[in-house]
């Protein structure tokens, strides 16, 4: 009885603590006996959705959770989710059968392939399925998709050799979404030309054949250059068959020329990008509790950088007299600072954060744009003295990464992001230290709040994991000096798992993630509370519990509305599974269910009670955070009060709710929170706008009454 399996998984939700124990769920499972047929030849098909919603995965398995843990987890990595090409959609496509061996090879390896290598693989099918007209397009894209899957097969079977896959900052993940990105553009290329009648008097003859030489080529010369820097496929093996067998220094991530390229392309892009949102003054207010966090992440690495100089000075001059560690000789520019280089990491600090005039903003937003132009000249006319110091490369990746980040344009925060953990990486495994491998958590860290934004849900989740268990060591020896870090760590897993849950796909398993979300926020929780109790007066402390605790507000809000949800679906089901017996008389206990997910009516109670729960819970957990922004907010008013604002308004939004409605809360929280915007609009005039006039109407509607 496959439905009592599921409603027994359902019934088995966790109750709201900041304890939570999660507990032992279901194994991975697969659903092939509603295997979905594919559209017509000329219909398009979007390779992100276009599967059949049960016929999909879960990688890992479940584990049951120390709930006591604050620094690692028996279920990290997280169980994940994925879409899977079934044997009957493969056999479906119309292209040879070389070519779906090699789909069904590389399904085989799913479960241990990177996201980006799977969402290729679905571009691929999407790409075969579609119509085209002429035989050169449809041999052309079986030649593409052909020489991309027999790459992805490379790689697969080296991620499962190696069980590495979905690692942020390898050669391997920088590589696979260059494949990923020139997979997504010839779908698009497809999906314009697809019609077009490719005979010698078409006008356009010239013009597709001219583009998609350009796509094979440029898809080509990233698998080459893949190949040999990874040793894969017959290429790799030969280039380094004829290395020999000394061991010769690896090329760093960032000189492959497809991820050069690729960097200064999105540095370009993002230039016109923000010249036009500077122009039409589209930038709007920054999101201040999350840049502070963004913030704090490149501080410590900042700091962890200085730290490593100033030992590698004093063991350099003898003064280090306890340390039996050789002088490093690789260089005396590899660890040199240049505090220019991290000039950009103050625009985020707490200081130049407090907004006190629209001007003021505006000239922040302003200097972010001059260096980011300042440092793409510096890129493009020293990029040999770039590379002679790592510290001098990080710095000015950082530069890019603060500058894009300020400037909204999180494509290229990702990657640039993306290419710091990748330089830091190289640096920690050719020379392992503490502070190069705080240094690693720090940008891991960094690297996540911008992949959830650019939407790089899976890496942002593998990137904090890695995190946490690389700095999990060094805070069991010395749990104060890296509490915070720890705490900033465990807040971006928590808002990770909440993002990374799929809508409308599953829900068992965005249950699960968020079950898993709030009580990785409730470890932060815990140590941001220990960090306020050791120093009471300290700034980040206190801010880091203030937006832990605002993190949890929001994964039990969601929680709620996926359960209302599913209560409006059990609803639903069970009133046409009641009339469905009704018409055959009453008595038929084995009629199918109209979902096999649902099952009784005592569930329908259970989703109730949980929706109605988790905005009590979130609204008590955003009253304590609003209580202590108002302590934060006396100490700097200006940062902190427009934060604080938003805390009140979110907390009025939950009492308006109409699932459990509280009028005098809801008025009292709303009048003061559009006090607050009006107060703030007056000194930066039209940020505030929206959100005052949001909560002018949601209080309209609350007097006005049901």
């Amino acid at each position: 009885m496959s439905s009592l399996a599921d409603l027994e998984q359902l019934e088995h939700l966790p109750q709201s603590s900041d304890a939570e124990v999660e507990e032992e769920g279901t194994e991975a499972w697969t659903d092939d006996s509603e295997e979905g047929g594919e559209p017509d030849s000329g219909s398009d098909i979007n390779p992100e959705e276009g599967f059949e919603r049960d016929n999909f995965v879960a990688r890992g398995g479940y584990m049951e959770v120390d709930s006591k843990s604050v620094t690692s987890d028996p279920d990290v990595p997280v169980k994940i989710w994925y879409h899977v090409l079934t044997d009957r959609a493969i056999a479906m496509l119309d292209t040879p059968e070389p070519i779906k061996q090699l789909f069904k090879d590389l399904v085989a390896m799913f479960d241990t392939s990177s996201d980006p290598l799977r969402r290729g693989v679905y571009y691929a099918q999407a790409i075969l399925h579609m119509g085209t007209k002429g035989k050169f397009l449809k041999q052309g894209k079986e030649t593409f998709i052909k020489r991309a899957l027999v790459f992805y097969k490379h790689v697969a079977e080296m991620e499962k050799e190696s069980g590495r896959s979905d690692v942020p900052g390898t050669a391997a993940s920088m590589i696979l979404s260059a494949v990923l990105e020139e997979m997504s553009n010839f779908h698009a290329f497809i999906q314009t030309k697809a019609y077009h009648s490719l005979v010698k008097r078409s006008a356009q003859h010239k013009t597709i054949r001219h583009r998609y030489f350009d796509r094979l080529k440029d898809l080509r010369f990233i698998i080459s250059c893949a190949e040999k820097h990874l040793g894969v496929g017959n290429l790799g093996k030969l280039y380094h068959a004829a290395l020999g067998p000394h061991p010769h220094p690896a090329s760093q991530t960032i000189a492959l020329e497809p991820i050069w390229h690729r960097l200064d392309s999105l540095l370009d892009d993002a230039i016109d990008i923000t010249e036009k949102k500077m122009n039409d003054m589209d930038l709007g207010f920054p999101e201040l509790s999350e840049a502070l966090h963004f913030g704090f992440f490149f501080r410590t690495l900042r700091d962890s950088e200085a730290v490593q100089h100033t030992l590698k000075r004093k063991r350099d001059e003898g003064l280090d007299q306890e340390s039996s560690t050789p002088p490093i000789t690789s260089g005396p520019a590899l660890f040199h600072v240049d505090p220019s280089t991290f000039a950009s990491i103050k625009e985020l600090s707490y200081s130049s954060l407090a907004f006190e005039t629209a001007e003021e903003l505006r000239h922040w937003q302003e200097r972010a744009y001059s260096r980011f132009n300042l440092m793409r000249d510096v890129w493009n006319t020293s990029l040999n003295d770039i590379f002679i110091s790592l510290s001098y490369l990080v710095g000015v990746l950082t530069t890019f990464a603060v500058g894009s980040y300020q400037l909204k344009v999180y494509g290229c925060a990702e990657y640039v992001c993306e290419l710091v953990v990748a330089t830091i990486r190289e640096a920690y495994e050719s020379n392992p230290s503490d502070a190069s491998r705080i240094r690693l958590c720090s940008a891991l860290g960094a690297y996540a709040i911008v992949a959830v934004e650019a939407k790089s849900k899976i890496l942002a989740v593998r990137a904090v994991e890695e995190a946490i268990a690389l700095l999990h060591p060094l805070y069991i020896n010395d749990s104060s000096k890296h509490m915070l870090l720890m705490t900033a760590l465990k807040t971006s897993y928590s808002s990770a798992l909440a993002n990374l849950a799929p809508r409308e796909l599953d829900a068992q398993f965005e249950l699960f993630l968020l079950r898993k979300s709030i009580q990785v926020a409730s470890q932060a929780i815990d140590l941001a509370r220990s960090a306020v109790k050791t120093n009471p007066n300290d700034l980040e402390s206190k801010n880091m519990l203030a937006y832990a605790l605002k993190t949890k507000a929001n994964v039990y809000e969601i929680r709620s509305q996926l359960c209302y949800k599913l209560q409006v679906r059990l609803a639903k089901s069970r009133d046409e599974v009641e009339a469905e017996r009704a018409r055959m008389g009453g008595t038929d206990d084995q009629i199918p269910l109209a979902d096999k997910h649902i099952d009784a009516a005592c569930l329908l109670e259970k989703m109730a009670d949980r929706t109605l729960s988790d905005l009590d819970i979130a609204a008590a957990l955003l009253e304590e955070c609003i209580e202590v922004y108002r302590e934060l907010a006396k100490e700097a008013k200006a940062l902190f009060e427009p934060i604080l604002a938003k805390a009140i308004h979110s907390a009025a939004e939950i009492y308006l709710s109409q699932l459990n409605p509280k009028p005098e809360l809801c008025v009292a929280k709303f009048k003061e929170a559009i006090d607050m915007f009006e107060r703030l609009s007056e000194h930066c005039r039209g940020y505030f706008d929206d959100d005052i006039e949001r909560a002018k109407l949601d209080l309209a509607q609350r007097l006005r009454g049901p």
